[in-house]
């Protein structure tokens, strides 16, 4: 019933898999842990939300164009090991998707702190309509059941 204790279990447990991993020289297959982990997740989101362009779920959709982009630099990284290239194959259809998605920066007026100080800044955000929430949910669900239905290894 403690939802705080719960995270911070499965927290510790996810690092210490993580070090054991890395310890025992298994980078690929936390890569492919990471890949798949990321692909399920993402899987589920998209056929749990329906789009709604002020859905804060929505843009964290899109948001993960940046997470799948470190995600695929990693594998990048670690190209040349057993599977890793013939995963980052797989991807690369939700990547062509990503690649659409445009991002627009936000301007943000002054803004005066605590001790008078101007803060200047702006934001981006990546912009995602429901034509692409909707062809990168297609896309990510049939990367999904063409790796688990041709028990493609992750």
């Amino acid at each position: 019933n403690n939802k705080d204790s719960l995270i911070a279990v499965s927290s510790d447990t996810y690092f210490d898999i993580i070090r054991f991993l890395e310890r025992n020289e298994k980078v690929s297959t936390l890569a492919l842990i990471a890949a798949g982990g990321w692909l399920e997740s993402l899987y589920l989101v998209t056929n749990l939300t329906e789009y709604s362009e002020e859905d804060k779920t929505i843009q964290g959709v899109a948001d993960q164009k940046i997470i799948f982009s470190n995600l695929m630099f990693y594998l990048e990284q670690h190209q040349d090991l057993a599977d890793i290239q013939d995963i980052m194959d797989e991807l690369l259809p939700i990547k062509e998707v990503f690649d659409e998605l445009e991002i627009v920066n936000i301007e943000n007026n002054p803004k005066t702190d605590n001790n008078e100080t101007i803060v200047v800044g702006g934001q981006t955000k990546i912009k995602i309509t429901e034509e692409q929430y909707l062809k990168l949910k297609q896309t990510i669900s049939k990367v999904r059941n063409n790796l688990t239905e041709n028990n493609v290894t992750l």
